[in-house]
C-alpha cells in the first residue's frame, strides 16, 4: 500500500469518526459547525479529468495531464479561498453552545480536532494554543472513543 493510499484511507476513517461525533452532538441539540477548509474537491476534479483525458491519450499521459491541470486549479482556488478567510490549522469542529452537563467553568467555546492515527500539524498546535488563550476549550480526539471522551469531559454527552 502506497503512502498516498494509506493517507486517503486514514482521511476516510477520520470522516467517519467526525460524522459519528456530529451525530452525538445532534442528539443533544448542540450548535456546532465544521469550517470547510479542505480541498477535497480537487480529488474529484482530478478523477474526472483522468476519465476525460483517457479518451484522447494513454492512461499514463491522462494521469499526468490531470495532475498538472488540478495543480493549476488548486493554486488558483487556494488563492481565492485564502482571500475568503481560509487558514491553515483550523480545527475540524467548533461548538458554540453551552454543554448540557457541565461540571465546572464554562468556556467561551469548544473546538475539537478529529484524528484517526494522524498527527497534528504545527499550525493546528498553534491554533489550539490561540484558542486556549482566548478562553476556549480545545482538544484532540484520536478515534471515536477518544473524541466522545473529550465531549464527555466537556459536558456535552453523559
Amino acid at each position: 500500500m502506497t503512502r498516498a493510499h494509506r493517507q486517503r484511507v486514514r482521511v476516510r476513517r477520520e470522516d467517519m469518526v467526525q460524522r459519528a461525533v456530529c451525530q452525538a452532538l445532534d442528539a443533544v441539540g448542540a450548535r456546532y459547525f465544521h469550517p470547510a477548509n479542505e480541498m477535497s474537491l480537487l480529488g474529484v476534479i482530478r478523477r474526472t479529468l483522468v476519465g476525460i483525458f483517457a479518451r484522447r491519450m494513454s492512461p499514463q499521459d491522462a494521469v499526468k495531464a490531470a495532475r498538472e491541470a488540478t495543480a493549476r486549479i488548486g493554486k488558483a482556488a487556494g488563492g481565492i479561498r485564502q482571500g475568503q478567510g481560509v487558514r491553515a490549522g483550523v480545527l475540524d469542529l467548533y461548538i458554540t453552545s453551552k454543554p448540557r452537563w457541565a461540571r465546572g467553568a464554562i468556556a467561551r467555546g469548544y473546538a475539537l480536532e478529529v484524528k484517526d492515527g494522524g498527527e497534528l500539524t504545527p499550525e493546528q498546535r498553534e491554533e489550539i494554543g490561540r484558542l486556549r488563550e482566548d478562553d476556549w476549550e480545545a482538544g484532540v480526539g484520536d478515534g471515536i472513543d477518544d473524541c466522545l471522551g473529550v465531549l464527555r469531559v466537556w459536558g456535552f454527552i453523559e
